[in-house]
Parts: structure tokens; C-alpha cells; sequence
């Protein structure tokens, strides 16, 4: 450690001769694992610290950070003695996106970027990645309608999210009472692995039901056999489906706002019941998501309520199903 102090020293010495400053960075702490552990890892690189004219720039995901920002509350940590100052990055508000978005990339149009934005729940790496999944699915459809690309849009996300929570399943007990709800998040990961025109209201109303799990639980919901099932669920399991299911309602909520026609429209119908009606609302529910399901629920409910969508299942088929598709139905 001392070597490498002194290497230090030398090149800030010689750069400081050239009118030069030495910064370190050191992104992404958090993946080394838990918030102990990062901040194990700060004490332990304490000691390469303070070295004269060299600046060290550190970087963490939020939840591992706010281990970092309690001051030293209520006892003293590294942090107090080893960083000069920290500083929190905001998550971006939608006008914040709108100028972030713009600069790369003036083919994004409003409703893009309010897609975006709540996908992304404002946060930038996710922003720019769904700005940049937004302009790949143009390039390949050769199309810029709304509908159609945040229908896709959506739908990856929701197939690559559940592929994750799939695998986290697969890994718990399962009774056979309990198995049919694994079976039934099975059939809409089919659905949603390999869409097509065919397979649409199935997986529309698959997704429909299961957005809708958490309130299968309640006494005063009709949800068929699904509540005896759900009752039965051990709390990892029943805590991954709670997460699944909120997700769900999220991405169905975003479906049935972007991919249905008049936006324009109806975004001035929603913006009239106040703030829950507001795009930036989007965003607020999808950061409730990272930190609850039981959380993200109720702005996702307050959102729907502003949008007109419905706050249960529906009796009928979301869309018919198209007379022809055209990958799946042949005719001589």
C-alpha cells in the first residue's frame, strides 16, 4: 500500500508541473455487494486516501449510498473521515429527460420521451437505454407509431423482467395447489417470449390476471380458485409474486395508456383530475416499485382512476383476436 502511495505522489507531482490534477475513479461500489461491504471496502482503501493533489471519485447505487449519508448517525463511520463530500444525484424530473433525451436524439417526440421517462422512473442510465431501445425499434420496424413501438417496447421489458423473477421462483418449494400460479406466470412468459397478432388477447388477458393477484387475496374480490392458492404461497414466494404481479400492473398500466390511439387526447382528459394524471406520476410509480410492491400499488391505482382504466379484471377479452396473422396463418 505504501509503494502504491508513492507512485501516487510522483505522478500527482509531475502532473502538478504540467498544471494537471490526478482523479481516481472508482465507479459502481455497490457491486461489490451490500452496503457493509462497500463501505468494508471504502476502510480498507482508507489508507491510499489523502495522498496531496490527488482526487478521488467515488460512485454508488442509491440504496448502498444511504448507508453513506447517515453522517455517522448514530455512530461514526469511514465515511466521515475519508470523503470530503458527498453528493446526492437527483432522479431526473420529465423536463430534465426532455433536455437529457434531446440531446441524443431529436427523433424522439414528446410521447416517446414521456414513455421514457416512466419507464425509466428518471433515472439516467435506464433513460438513455430506453431512448436508444426506442430508436433501434424504429430502425427495424420502419415505422414511428406509438402504438405499435410501446407496445413492443413494453413487452420486452416485461419478457426479460420475468425471465429473472422466473428463475428466482424456480428456485423455491412448490406445492400442487401453489404450482398453478407458477403455471400461470409460465404461460404468460410463452406469450411474451414470442408475441405475435395470434397470441395477443391471450396474453393481454393473462397479463390482465395476474396484474391483478394482490387483490385475489381479499375476501371482497372474485378471484376464482387463484386466492386459495395465493394464500398458500410461502413469504419468499408470495413476496416475488407480490413483486411480479406490481410490475405487471405497472407495465399493463403503461400499455393501456401509450398503446391505445388519441393520446394527445386523452392525456388532457387525465391532466384535468390533477397531478395523478400527469405523466411525471408514471415515473413517482415506478420508483415505488423499487422499493415496495405494496407501495407502487396505490399511485398506480390513483393513476389508472385519472386515466379511466379499469381498477379490476375485466369480464371480456382486452382486444379480439385479428382474423389473420401474419406469421402464423398460411392460406394457399
Amino acid at each position: 500500500m505504501e509503494e502504491f502511495r508513492t507512485l501516487l505522489k510522483c505522478i500527482a507531482t509531475e502532473k502538478a508541473k504540467q498544471g494537471k490534477t490526478v482523479v481516481i475513479a472508482i465507479d459502481e461500489v455497490d457491486r461489490l455487494g451490500t452496503d457493509t461491504q462497500a463501505l468494508a471496502y471504502l476502510s480498507e482503501i482508507k489508507a491510499i486516501l489523502g495522498v496531496p493533489d490527488v482526487y478521488y471519485l467515488i460512485s454508488v447505487a442509491e440504496d448502498v449510498g444511504a448507508a453513506f449519508v447517515r453522517r455517522g448517525l448514530p455512530h461514526r463511520d469511514v465515511t466521515d473521515s475519508s470523503l470530503d463530500d458527498i453528493i446526492h444525484v437527483h432522479l431526473s424530473t420529465l423536463e430534465e429527460s426532455r433536455v437529457i433525451l434531446a440531446k441524443h436524439s431529436q427523433a424522439l417526440k414528446d410521447p416517446y420521451v414521456m414513455l421514457a421517462h416512466a419507464l425509466s422512473g428518471g433515472i439516467l442510465r435506464d433513460l438513455l437505454r430506453y431512448g436508444l431501445q426506442i430508436r433501434e425499434i424504429q430502425d427495424k420496424t420502419q415505422s414511428h407509431e406509438l402504438n405499435d413501438i410501446s407496445r413492443h417496447l413494453v413487452l420486452e421489458e416485461l419478457a426479460e423482467t420475468f425471465a429473472g423473477f422466473r428463475t428466482l421462483l424456480s428456485k423455491l418449494q412448490w406445492t400442487p395447489n401453489t404450482s398453478d400460479v407458477l403455471a400461470s406466470f409460465r404461460t404468460l412468459c410463452g406469450c411474451l417470449r414470442d408475441p405475435s397478432q395470434c397470441t395477443e388477447a391471450e396474453m393481454l388477458h393473462t397479463l390482465e390476471q395476474f396484474a391483478f393477484y394482490s387483490h385475489a387475496t381479499r375476501p371482497d374480490t372474485a378471484a376464482g380458485d387463484d386466492s386459495a392458492a395465493l394464500l398458500e404461497l410461502s413469504g419468499d414466494a408470495r413476496q416475488l409474486i407480490d413483486e411480479a404481479s406490481a410490475y405487471a400492473y405497472f407495465a399493463l398500466t403503461l400499455l393501456d395508456i401509450f398503446s391505445t390511439k388519441g393520446l394527445e387526447r386523452r392525456t388532457h382528459l387525465a391532466a384535468a383530475h390533477g397531478p395523478d394524471g400527469g405523466p411525471e406520476r408514471m415515473a413517482d410509480a415506478r420508483q415505488e416499485l423499487g422499493i415496495s410492491p405494496y407501495r407502487a400499488r396505490p399511485p398506480i391505482d390513483s393513476i389508472r382512476k385519472a386515466w379511466s382504466l379499469p381498477l379490476a379484471r375485466t369480464t371480456t377479452g382486452r382486444i379480439p383476436r385479428p382474423p389473420v396473422c401474419p406469421r402464423h396463418d398460411h392460406t394457399d
